[in-house]
């Protein structure tokens, strides 16, 4: 929480979110992370998780992505 950038504080929507993703098949606490992730507007969640990366490969709300891709992604930018 130190390092955190943004502090996302639980409301309705954050819990909605992540209800969907928990349909989805996500774990519950992965479901909320994610679900953060999206309330904060972040462009990426980068993730090692098999399960995450392809139950939510086409997600639209944000990029989930590994870490290699993500650095090869950002490479391309340069």
């Amino acid at each position: 929480k130190k390092r955190a950038s943004y502090n996302i504080v639980e409301n309705n929507q954050v819990v909605e979110r992540a209800t969907q993703f928990e349909q989805m098949g996500l774990k519950s606490k992965d479901a909320l992370h994610i679900a953060c992730a999206v309330e904060a507007k972040a462009e990426y969640f980068i993730s090692t998780d098999k399960a995450i990366l392809k139950k939510l490969c086409k997600n639209l709300q944000i990029s989930i992505i590994n870490p290699v891709n993500f650095l090869m992604e950002l490479e391309e930018r340069q």
